[in-house]
């Protein structure tokens, strides 16, 4: 398998509220290239793209895949002032996509 793109979606950068009780569940149209396969998905917070945060910020569950939608675990407790980057990790065919979005939680 080779890397197609590593690309930053439209519609990034999004805005969240910060905090426990502020929580969304994102969702991923990939129909542009097709059905994906094998999601996978990572988190971190711009200022340190070597660390992963994902399992704080979004501790449960795994991408899922419907047609040429990926439903993303919900993002949670977010830190007012950080921005964070999503990462998706999908394939069609041979070839795999990284795509991403920046969240930037205010209060």
């Amino acid at each position: 398998m080779t890397v197609k793109s590593i690309r930053e979606a439209n519609e990034s950068p999004l805005t969240q509220a910060a905090g426990s009780t502020a929580t969304r569940t994102y969702t991923y149209d990939t129909s542009a290239n097709g059905t994906p396969t094998n999601p996978a998905v990572q988190v971190y917070a711009t200022s340190d793209l070597s660390t992963s945060v994902k399992a704080t910020v979004m501790p449960a569950g795994s991408p899922s895949v419907t047609d040429d939608i990926i439903t993303l675990p919900p993002l949670t407790a977010l830190t007012a002032g950080v921005s964070y980057r999503v990462d998706i990790t999908y394939t069609i065919g041979a070839n795999v996509y990284i795509d991403y979005f920046i969240v930037n939680a205010e209060r």
